[in-house]
C-alpha cells in the first residue's frame, strides 16, 4: 500500500472532479494514481459515459480484482464505523466513503480502525451526501 495524494481536485465549478476514487484504489493496489482510470470524471465532456461503477469493475477484472461494497447505517459516528471495520477486518485495506468537509461526497482508505490516506486531505466528517457511510473491499476475482 502506497498513499499519495489525488492529482486532480475536485472543482466542477471549473469542470474538474476530483480523482480521490481512483487514487484510493491505486492506493491499495500499489499503484500510481495515473495508471488507473479517472472513473468519477462527471464533465460532459469526458469520453466515458458509463456509470463510475461500470468502469471501476471493468479496470478492477482485468487485474483480476472485484469490488464489493457494505453499507453502515448513517446513525453511526465515524468512530463506531472505523471499531466496526478494523474488529470485522483487522489488516485489511478499505476503501471508506462519507463526506468531506468541502460538503461533497470523498472517499479514503482506512486501515486497523484509522485513515491511512486522505487523497485530498480534506477529511470525513459525516456520512455521505446518500445518508450512509460506504465500504469497499477489493478482493481478488475466483
Amino acid at each position: 500500500m502506497t498513499p499519495q495524494k489525488q492529482l486532480i481536485e475536485h472543482d466542477p465549478e471549473n469542470d474538474k472532479w476530483g480523482d480521490c476514487q481512483r487514487t484510493c484504489v491505486a492506493v491499495i493496489l500499489d499503484m500510481h494514481a495515473s495508471d488507473v482510470p479517472h472513473f468519477c470524471d462527471m464533465s460532459p465532456n469526458r469520453g466515458d459515459k458509463r456509470p463510475w461503477t461500470q468502469q471501476q469493475d471493468e479496470f478492477l477484472a482485468s487485474l483480476g480484482y472485484a469490488a464489493t461494497t457494505f453499507a453502515y447505517h448513517s446513525s453511526l459516528s465515524f468512530d463506531e464505523v472505523m471499531e466496526l471495520t478494523s474488529r470485522q477486518n483487522a489488516k485489511t485495506p478499505m476503501i471508506l466513503l462519507g463526506k468531506s468537509n468541502l460538503g461533497c461526497n470523498h472517499v479514503v482508505v482506512v486501515l486497523d480502525g484509522e485513515i491511512a490516506c486522505d487523497p485530498s486531505g480534506n477529511g470525513i466528517v459525516g456520512p455521505c451526501i446518500e445518508g450512509t457511510w460506504e465500504l469497499t473491499v477489493l478482493a481478488v476475482r475466483s
